[in-house]
């Protein structure tokens, strides 16, 4: 952990000592269409689930109104040359899937059914300072899984580099509706009887309270996490570009008391190659 705390310690640096030495940034954008693939992995904070390595379609897209920034789509229907404010999809990045769990956890697990990564709508807003870019998030699940929102206050700062390679370092923090925390990181009545009836054939007083000994019944409340992440682009040529993310974020009690978290920390990366019609 202390890795981690020194790296956000540095970003923070970064952008501090960035927006007190230089000027503000150039926040000109041209019309552009990119797309391509990466391979990314995460280290996920579930018991018995060390981390799962997954294909990463990479989008940067600028045409007009539109925009796609890695799997989130939007328009901006307020756009001036400090504010834009859009409509947006995206697909949400937490999931479990039951079945990637280790044979030493699979008894923590029965009763309990996959939770699906969600497809979500929401508004994106963005503020060009001359600190950084300053922008919301708020996204509300559409599909059906989590019922719940989720959001997103972010400071990000490119470092400019006359054409090479692009850094922008990114300090965030996140907000979980109670809903969200609940479908990913609760543990009901019902599931644990199902979990009892698995374990011991029965489902009584005594088995259920020896069952509840090992995933007693949680429910948590909304949370918030902080973190940071940093998005790198290294151009090889006019259209091929080498794209690495790196993201951090600390996880918090109401997720990490349930009995099926055991990391305080999780990170994402993504490794990829971007190409540019």
């Amino acid at each position: 952990s202390s890795i981690w705390n020194a790296l956000f310690t540095i970003i923070a640096g970064t952008i501090f000592s960035s927006v007190l030495h230089a000027a503000e940034p150039n926040y000109t954008e041209n019309n552009h269409l990119a797309a391509g693939l990466g391979i990314g992995y995460n280290s996920s904070i579930y018991q018995g689930i060390d981390g799962y390595v997954f294909p990463a379609p990479i989008f940067d897209i600028k045409m007009g109104n539109f925009f796609a920034q890695g799997l989130t789509f939007g328009y901006d229907f307020v756009q001036s040359e400090r504010v834009t404010f859009a409509v947006a999809a995206t697909r949400g990045s937490t999931f479990l899937d039951v079945g990637e769990v280790n044979a030493e956890q699979r008894d923590l697990y029965l009763g309990i059914e996959d939770r699906d990564a969600a497809f979500e709508a929401g508004f994106i807003y963005r503020y060009r300072s001359r600190v950084g870019l300053v922008s919301f998030e708020w996204f509300k699940d559409v599909s059906d899984a989590y019922d719940g929102n989720r959001g997103t206050v972010r400071l990000a700062r490119p470092i400019p580099n006359d054409g090479g390679m692009v850094i922008v370092p990114s300090l965030f923090v996140k907000y979980y509706s109670a809903k969200f925390n609940k479908y990913y990181y609760g543990v009901t009545k019902e599931e644990n009887e199902a979990g009892t009836l698995a374990s011991a054939g029965a489902v009584t007083p005594a088995t259920l309270e020896e069952f509840e000994r090992i995933r007693p019944q949680y429910s948590p409340g909304n949370s918030g996490h902080y973190g940071f992440d940093i998005n790198i682009r290294l151009p090889i040529n006019d259209q091929l570009s080498l794209t690495a993310y790196l993201a951090f974020e600390d996880i918090t009690g109401p997720a990490f008391r349930s009995s099926l978290v055991e990391d305080r920390k999780m990170y994402t990366t993504v490794i990829g190659a971007l190409y540019t019609f």
